[in-house]
């Protein structure tokens, strides 16, 4: 990093932190001995608005920069699957170069069992080819035609689920241009022939656990849009329910997860169904605080629906109080799409009391 350029980088990675990374990385300094433990002290310094932050040494901001980055890196590891997979594959990588090859294939393994549970197809491919090449190589060249007929095994396997995924996700964008933008020009004829493939298919046959997320999201779009409420709820209610017992997906599919929270409050909004909204909001709020996954965006989206029910029964304190929460949350929130939501509902509400 350009020492001229790191007051800002280091800032803005600062100010992207949240509380428990805050705690963790600090926690993570305390180990470095230098100077009187000169990162945490700095780290200390430039968390806070303090004109001694200006007395800190350039040097020591951009080493402090980078040991953050390798904090975060750390701390994600516990809890997301694609950063564990590849610091896994890094310390395979080398394990490798120094010939260390039995514990290079055991850590690979540790690698596999994480894409296999998440559905990281492409990943299982590249990893197995990997494995079949040190086993070879562990074995001195010699015939392992086993080993071969395995890694064409776990290869078709995985190119199956890559193309069933490639086609729920093509039908699934299509879908969510359509009842988007498109939605009145699409009849149910339309609707039929966009979602064919979808409709032949069961979810007993969908081959990997985000394709069966995929395929109840499709099949709610679907239901949505020939007007088919209860249908269309209760497919995205199944989505939902098979990524909170598969945690590890909200992690890696997040801007999905949070879109279909969003549909099923607008969803029924849309259909008047308020008690039901309300009934389903607090179930998944205590499930997910619970699990450790109610986020920001989630608060949000649970907040602005909110709104939406007490501007219905045309409660004005409360839809105040509900405000000031989606102020503080825009502080907290660095996701552009919720801040823009957030503005647009205080604009609304100065609107409406203007009238």
């Amino acid at each position: 990093m350009d020492i001229k350029q790191d007051k800002d980088s280091l800032l803005e990675l600062l100010t992207s932190l949240t509380a428990r990374e805050k705690r963790y990385i600090s926690i993570y300094l305390k180990q470095f001995k230098v100077g009187n433990n000169v990162y945490f002290e700095a780290f200390n310094i430039v968390s806070k608005p303090h004109k001694s932050a200006l007395l800190i040494d350039p040097i020591i901001k951009t080493q402090l920069y980078w040991k953050i980055l390798k904090g975060l890196q750390l701390y994600h590891s516990e809890n997301n699957p694609i950063v564990l997979k590849n610091n896994l594959l890094s310390q395979m990588h080398i394990l490798n170069e120094k010939g260390l090859t039995q514990q290079a294939l055991r850590v690979l393994k540790a690698a596999k069992k994480i894409c296999i549970k998440n559905d990281l197809s492409e990943d299982i491919i590249n990893i197995s080819k990997q494995e079949a090449k040190l086993i070879i190589a562990k074995n001195q060249g010699r015939a392992q035609e086993n080993v071969i007929s395995n890694y064409n095994k776990i290869n078709l396997s995985q190119l199956r689920v890559l193309n069933q995924n490639y086609a729920l996700t093509k039908i699934y964008l299509q879908n969510k241009l359509n009842s988007g933008f498109f939605k009145l020009k699409l009849d149910t004829t339309s609707h039929k022939i966009l979602n064919a493939y979808i409709l032949k298919q069961n979810e007993s046959e969908i081959l990997s656990g985000y394709g069966k997320i995929l395929f109840n999201y499709n099949l709610g779009l679907y239901f949505l849009g020939i007007n088919d409420t209860k249908k269309a709820l209760s497919n995205f209610k199944n989505a939902c329910l098979l990524y909170l017992t598969n945690t590890d997906l909200i992690i890696i599919h997040k801007e999905e997860f949070f879109e279909l929270i969003e549909l099923i409050c607008k969803t029924h909004l849309e259909k008047a169904q308020y008690n039901l909204l309300n009934t389903w909001m607090d179930k998944a709020h205590k499930t997910l605080k619970k699990i450790d996954l109610f986020r920001d965006e989630i608060e949000i989206i649970f907040s602005i629906a909110k709104i939406s029910l007490l501007q219905i029964r045309n409660e004005t304190r409360s839809i105040e109080k509900e405000l000031e929460l989606l102020v503080q949350l825009k502080n907290r929130t660095s996701h552009l799409k919720y801040r823009f939501e957030i503005d647009i509902q205080v604009i609304k509400n100065l609107v409406q009391s203007n009238k």
